[in-house]
């Protein structure tokens, strides 16, 4: 195998490297609802990644398997995520999302 020695500086095409998701902006300055909502209460990645799965009315063996986490994981981040958004049951999260308005939520983003 021949290996080519190229000078860093005649390295031009750097299409391979990705741009962190928080970077990139919508052109006309909208987010959607569920970023807004995971905003505003501040949810960690995999607590987005545990409420995508808990508004499709999925139980917590189906999220423990659909994620590769344990089942007792799976019960913390819902913890978590009940007391950051002040609520009990599993009904008060949907009830919540679906009464959460974008114009509403006053974020500075």
């Amino acid at each position: 195998m021949e290996v080519l020695d190229v000078p860093s500086a005649q390295i031009e095409n750097t299409d391979f490297i990705a741009e962190p998701e928080e970077k990139k902006i919508p052109a006309d300055n909208t987010y959607s609802k569920f970023y807004l909502f995971c905003k505003l209460y501040q949810l960690t990645a995999r607590e987005q990644d545990i409420l995508k799965l808990l508004l499709q009315d999925k139980n917590n063996e189906q999220i423990s398997d659909e994620l590769f986490i344990s089942l007792g994981t799976t019960k913390s981040h819902i913890h978590n995520i009940f007391v950051k958004l002040e609520i009990n049951k599993r009904r008060q999260l949907i009830e919540k999302y679906e009464n959460f308005h974008e114009d509403e939520s006053s974020l500075d983003i």
